[in-house]
């Protein structure tokens, strides 16, 4: 779940910092994220009305921010923190927090099309517009 979150959230801040960028078709420079997101997690899963089945249930939420650093040659890191919170009103489990740091390294690689038209990924950074 969280590692779902965070990409999500670093999907929409490549995008937005590639809009950023527009004006150069290597992206250079640091940029900064916020997110957030909520949960509600049920053992017995939920009816066609996304309801509860049996009335036990907990939810958390959690935020994460961070800092995308963009090299200039489709190559980057991502240094984030993430703080998660489950709080009352949930019978039968204790309110609890936890926190997290992330730092990892990326390559942006482009799709290129086969001879046949299909997507496949070039082995080479891109090096146009987003």
């Amino acid at each position: 779940m969280k590692h779902m979150f965070i990409l999500g959230v670093s999907a929409v801040a490549m995008i937005c910092a590639a809009n950023a960028a527009a004006d150069s078709p290597l992206l250079k420079g640091q940029y900064g994220y916020t997110g957030s997101a909520s949960c509600l997690l049920s053992p017995f899963g939920f009816n066609s009305r996304f309801e509860v089945v049996d009335g036990n249930s907990r939810s958390n939420s959690s935020n994460v921010e961070g800092i995308r650093t963009f090299n200039g040659d489709g190559t980057g890191t991502d240094k984030s923190t993430t703080l998660t919170l489950a709080v009352p009103p949930t019978p039968g489990f204790q309110p609890n927090a936890g926190s997290s740091t992330s730092t990892f390294s990326f390559l942006i690689i482009r799709l290129a099309k086969t001879a046949a038209g299909l997507p496949m990924l070039s082995p080479e950074p891109t090096k146009e517009r987003f």
